[in-house]
C-alpha cells in the first residue's frame, strides 16, 4: 500500500508553484498600492484605483499564462508516479493469487483514463487560477477604497492606511471562486493552496480508483481492503482499515459504497481523501490491519501542554499554525517589495515599522510550531511553512529586524 507520508507530500511541489504564483501576484498589489501614496483628492484617486485595478488583472493573466506550462507538467507527473504506484502494488496482489495483470503500458483502456484524468484536471486548475485575476483585481480596488475612506474620515493616516492595505491584501494571498450553484447566489472562495490542493489530490485519487475498478473488473476481484493512518478525520475513521466487498454480498463484509461512501465527495476517494484501496482475496490475502491496530490508531492521542489531545485534532492545530506563519511572511514579503517602490520617505518608515513588527510575530510564531511538533511529537514538515518570494535576502532581514527590536 501506498505509506501515508507519500500523501502528507504528493501535493508539495504544485504548491510550491501556485505559491510562488500568489506571493509575486501579492507583492505587485502591494507595489502599486504603495506607489499610490501621492495620491490624496478623492475623484483623482478614483480614476487612479481603476486604472491600476486593470493593471492588476493584466498582471495576473500574465503571471498565470507563465506557471501554465509548468504546472500542466507536474499535474500530469502526479498523476502518472500515483497511477503505475497503485498498480503496481495491485499487479503484486494479483500474482501473487495466480492471476496475470496486462501491464499498464499495455492497456489503451487505462492511459486512456489516465489521460482524461490529467487533461480534466489541468482544466479544473486553469478555471479556477483565472478567477483570482478578478478577485485580485477586486481585492486592490476594497484595499484602496478602505484606505481612501480611512484618510478621508481622519481615522488614520495615510501612511497606516497604505501599510495596512499592503498587509490585508498579502495576508489574505490570491483567493479562487467557485461559481454559485445558484442563479444569483453567492459561490464559494477558498484560498489557492486549498484548491489547488484539493484538484490535484481528489483528480489523482479518483482518477487512479477507476482504474482500479477496470482492473479488478478484469480480474474479477470482488473485495478491497481500505489503507488507514493516524489522524484520520473522525468520519473516515470509521471505516478506514476494513475489507469490504465491491459487489455482491458476503457474511461478515460490508459494502463498500453503503460503508465509505465511495463515489461521493465526501466519502473515500473524495475530497482530500488520502485513503485508498487494494485488492483483497477472501481465503488468499492477510489483512493488513487487525482491529485491535486500528482501534490503536484511531484513538491515539498525543500531549500538549500537559493535555491529552486527539492525533486528528493536534494535525489541524498544526496545519492551523503553519497557515499564520505562511501569511506572516507573505506579508513580510509584500513589505520589503513595496518599499522600494514608497513614493515618500514617511510611506517607507511606516512599512519599515511594520516590517520590524511583524518580524517579531514570525519569530514567535516559529517558536510556537516548534514547540507543539516537539512536545506532540508529530512530524514537522518544513514544506507547509515555505513560501516562494519569501528568499534568503527577505528572511535575513526578518531575522536582522527580530533581533534588533526595541
Amino acid at each position: 500500500m501506498l505509506d501515508p507520508e507519500y500523501f502528507a507530500n504528493f501535493t508539495d511541489d504544485i504548491l510550491a508553484l501556485y505559491e510562488a504564483y500568489q506571493t509575486s501576484l501579492c507583492n505587485e498589489i502591494a507595489r502599486r498600492i504603495a506607489r499610490m501614496g501621492g495620491v490624496t483628492r478623492f475623484s483623482v484617486e478614483q480614476m487612479e484605483i481603476l486604472q491600476e485595478a486593470g493593471l492588476v488583472y493584466q498582471d495576473a493573466i500574465s503571471m498565470i499564462a507563465e506557471i501554465v506550462p509548468e504546472s500542466r507538467e507536474e499535474v500530469s507527473r502526479m498523476f502518472f508516479d500515483m497511477g503505475t504506484r497503485t498498480l503496481a502494488y495491485d499487479d503484486a496482489v494479483y500474482i501473487a493469487a495466480g492471476l496475470s495483470p496486462i501491464p499498464l503500458s499495455q492497456s489503451p483502456q487505462m492511459l486512456d483514463l489516465l489521460m482524461a484524468g490529467i487533461s480534466k484536471t489541468n482544466g479544473d486548475l486553469f478555471n479556477l487560477t483565472m478567477t483570482t485575476a478578478t478577485t485580485s483585481q477586486t481585492s486592490f480596488i476594497n484595499a484602496v477604497s478602505l484606505a481612501s475612506m480611512q484618510v478621508e474620515t481622519g481615522a488614520m493616516s495615510y501612511q497606516q492606511a497604505i501599510t495596512n492595505a499592503i498587509k490585508s491584501i498579502s495576508g489574505d494571498g490570491a483567493w479562487i471562486q467557485y461559481p454559485p450553484k445558484t442563479e444569483g447566489g453567492i459561490g464559494h472562495r477558498d484560498r489557492i493552496d486549498v484548491a489547488v490542493r484539493r484538484a490535484t489530490l481528489t483528480g489523482t485519487a479518483q482518477t487512479t480508483a477507476q482504474m482500479q475498478d477496470m482492473r479488478m473488473n478484469e480480474m474479477n476481484c470482488q473485495c478491497v481492503e481500505v489503507s488507514a493512518h493516524v489522524g484520520a478525520r473522525p468520519t473516515h475513521a470509521a471505516w478506514q482499515g476494513g475489507v469490504y466487498t465491491r459487489y455482491g454480498r458476503i457474511d461478515g463484509y460490508e459494502d463498500l459504497v453503503d460503508a465509505t461512501g465511495y463515489g461521493s465527495g465526501d466519502g473515500l476517494c473524495g475530497w482530500n481523501c488520502s485513503h485508498k484501496f487494494y485488492p483483497f482475496f477472501i481465503g488468499i490475502s492477510e489483512r493488513k490491519y487487525s482491529k485491535e491496530s486500528l482501534e490503536e490508531l484511531n484513538n491515539k492521542t498525543v500531549s500538549y501542554n500537559g493535555e491529552e489531545i486527539e492525533a486528528y485534532k493536534a494535525t489541524q492545530m498544526q496545519r492551523a499554525l503553519e497557515r499564520k506563519i505562511r501569511e506572516t511572511k507573505r506579508q513580510l514579503s509584500a513589505l520589503d517589495a513595496s518599499i522600494k517602490d514608497a513614493p515618500s520617505d514617511s510611506i517607507a518608515n511606516s512599512l519599515k515599522s511594520e516590517f520590524t513588527s511583524l518580524s517579531t510575530s514570525l519569530k514567535d510564531q516559529e517558536r510556537k510550531l516548534n514547540d507543539f511538533t516537539a512536545q506532540t511529537d508529530l512530524w514537522k514538515d518544513t514544506s507547509r511553512t515555505q513560501v516562494d518570494g519569501f528568499g534568503r535576502s527577505v528572511s535575513q532581514k526578518a531575522r536582522w529586524a527580530a533581533q534588533n527590536a526595541v
